[in-house]
């Protein structure tokens, strides 16, 4: 017997291992979504409403929580290695900031416990926790997928109602740096800032 059937066959007589370290990944990354929650929902509560306030309390979190390196990596597919270090530091500066800007100007005006986990399910190397934010006037199923990332568990994709911002960020950016060029997606990533920033 290969070495290869010898540790498929271990793995099916004694899966507990595997199990036990699933359960745990899976505790870990829910409560990485479950923490980013809290920030929302505390944030939404706060005194001062002024958006550079919430941004700046929200910006070591979403740091934390998203696995932003991979994500600009992710999005920009073949281009990513043909930028310079610069480049690549510039454009991942702005993807951080629009992130952050994002999340501070689309969840104002929260109650506490307006987002609630509904589910999570996965292995030791990806976890999808579901989750769902229900509020006076709308509700929005979210899904969130985690992988392990410098040592925490990280969230490097979130789908709202179905849709994916992994997919439209890639989708949009690739298409603005082969219409456009590269310093042309930098300029779109600043004025969305400045857009969210604003409204």
């Amino acid at each position: 017997m290969s070495i290869r059937l010898a540790l498929l066959a271990l793995i099916f007589l004694n899966p507990g291992p595997l199990q036990a370290a699933a359960d745990e990944a899976i505790a870990e990354a829910r409560a990485v979504v479950q923490d980013l929650h809290t920030a929302l929902e505390d944030m939404a509560q706060a005194a001062e409403p002024a958006i550079d306030l919430r941004y700046q309390e929200l910006a070591p979190v979403i740091a934390a929580s998203h696995d932003l390196p991979f994500i600009a990596r992710f999005v920009l597919r073949r281009s990513w290695n043909s930028l310079a270090q610069d480049q690549q530091e510039a454009f991942l500066g702005l993807l951080e900031r629009l992130t952050v800007m994002t999340y501070a100007n689309r969840f104002t005006g929260l109650k506490p416990g307006a987002f609630q986990i509904t589910g999570a399910s996965g292995s030791a190397e990806r976890v999808q926790v579901d989750a769902v934010l229900e509020t006076e006037t709308r509700r929005v199923d979210f899904v969130y997928t985690l992988t392990f990332s410098r040592d925490r568990w990280r969230i490097i994709n979130v789908l709202a109602d179905g849709v994916s911002d992994l997919a439209l960020r890639r989708f949009e950016y690739s298409r603005i740096i082969s219409e456009q060029g590269f310093d042309a997606l930098l300029e779109h990533l600043r004025e969305q800032t400045a857009d969210q920033q604003q409204a």
